[in-house]
């Protein structure tokens, strides 16, 4: 088990059932090339490097706690094809779309990521959508998870072989 901080106390205080609502929406361009099957790879690449993304929050009699869970990405990430929208139309759908992947977030069961691919034909790129509970990452240190990401795409992209050593959480 892993301790809570005492900011987590703090939030489980005020939040008891660590609402989805607490969870950031980064939307990233993906570069050219970037498919769904590339952004799989990296997302689970992502998952396996940050430890805080694997977590489940635990309760007992003897108070809360962390359980870091296997790297096993299963539901975390999907891919939607989005048709041919106005930039406004894209943000609606998008916006709608996170709402849902939210309510779906359940720290208990794993619920610290969810990640969506949305796939906008040729003549546009990708988009990737990122859901990250702020009850592991808060908005200094998601820099640190979007620049990981970027830089496991650049590297599957080249053929390169991925630079995701893990990194032990920071708090």
């Amino acid at each position: 088990p892993i301790p809570l901080t005492p900011i987590m106390h703090s939030f489980l205080a005020r939040l008891p059932d660590c609402a989805a609502d607490f969870a950031d929406v980064h939307t990233l361009e993906a570069a050219p090339g970037v498919d769904a099957a590339v952004a799989r790879s990296a997302v689970e690449l992502l998952i396996a490097m940050h430890e805080p993304l694997r977590y489940r929050l635990r309760r007992s009699d003897l108070g809360s706690y962390l359980e870091c869970a296997g790297t096993d990405p299963a539901g975390l990430f999907d891919a939607k094809a989005l048709p041919p929208l106005s930039p406004e139309e894209e943000q609606e759908v998008i916006a709608e779309d996170c709402a849902v992947l939210k309510a779906d977030m359940d720290p208990g069961r794993g619920g610290m990521l969810r990640a969506r691919f949305y796939d906008r034909g040729r003549s546009r790129g990708g988009l990737i959508v990122l859901l990250v509970n702020h009850f592991v990452f808060d908005n200094m240190s998601i820099v640190v998870v979007l620049d990981d990401l970027d830089t496991l795409l650049a590297d599957l992209l080249a053929g390169r072989p991925p630079a995701a050593r893990p990194r032990p959480p920071q708090w």
